[in-house]
């Protein structure tokens, strides 16, 4: 299995952080940061430049005037993509957002299949109709969300996914779009400055739907009311439950 780290700007005092305990404690292959720094350097990981990819050129013809979110839709689509600008990735790879790290040794297989996380929480009502805008047979599969700050994603079922939804909506709109096309301009204008899409849900609730058998469900703990460096720092590693801690930059931390 590989990791792949999105690197932001608001992450640069964070990532040394993220590689360490990340590669301390979940047992990789590679570890790939696709990153905004287009001189940025770490040993032992592979990076790749985001000004190289597509996305961000689409994001902004198609939102100029929601700049404060071009980042956030723009990392979505690098996690989910990195099966076709990164050929040679794992067939399953782990996606571990920039501000979370794992502070214990955890596992993300049992016998080969992949695992889990979830939350039960108040669904996010745009993110569901953003999938039913893409495709009609997508919705919540259970009252569980998917947004844990990682994901396992199979290349093959990433495949699959982008093929079902690209077929069914340029049928229906007599358009030949791509899926990134598709995903971009499914989000409600009105909620593009806001949250209005998630990989993680879409990617989540279609392996319930059409992939049961393929995984398993498993409840981590987290800390995500980490605020600054120097807490995590300090974290008290040996006595708490906790798996991973996330420390948000948009909470007004670090």
């Amino acid at each position: 299995m590989d990791i792949l780290i999105c690197h932001g700007p608001n992450d640069d005092n964070i990532l040394d952080l993220n590689i360490k305990y990340n590669k301390e404690n979940v047992a990789h292959r590679n570890m790939y940061i696709v990153s905004h720094d287009p001189d940025l350097e770490k040993e032992g990981c592979i990076v790749i430049r985001e000004d190289i990819l597509p996305f961000k050129h689409k994001i902004m013809q198609l939102y100029p005037n929601n700049k404060s979110r071009w980042g956030w839709y723009l990392q979505q689509l690098i996690k989910i993509h990195a099966h076709i600008f990164i050929p040679e990735i794992s067939e399953n790879y782990l996606t571990i957002d920039c501000d979370s790290l794992f502070i214990k040794p955890t596992s993300f297989f049992e016998n080969d299949i992949p695992l889990y996380n979830y939350v039960i929480k108040p669904i996010h009502t745009p993110y569901f109709e953003h999938m039913k805008r893409m495709h009609k047979d997508l919705s919540q599969i259970e009252n569980s969300s998917g947004i844990c700050h990682h994901m396992i994603f199979n290349t093959k079922i990433l495949i699959e996914m982008f093929t079902f939804i690209e077929q069914e909506y340029n049928s229906i709109n007599n358009t030949k779009y791509s899926f990134f096309e598709i995903f971009m301009v499914s989000i409600s204008e009105s909620e593009f400055g806001n949250s209005g899409a998630s990989e993680y849900e879409l990617y989540f609730n279609y392996i319930q739907k059409y992939h049961t058998g393929d995984f398993k469900l498993r409840q981590l703990l987290w800390d995500e009311n980490v605020r600054t460096i120097t807490q995590i720092q300090n974290y008290d590693i040996q006595n708490t439950k906790n798996n991973y801690i996330s420390c948000h930059y948009w909470r007004n931390g670090r």
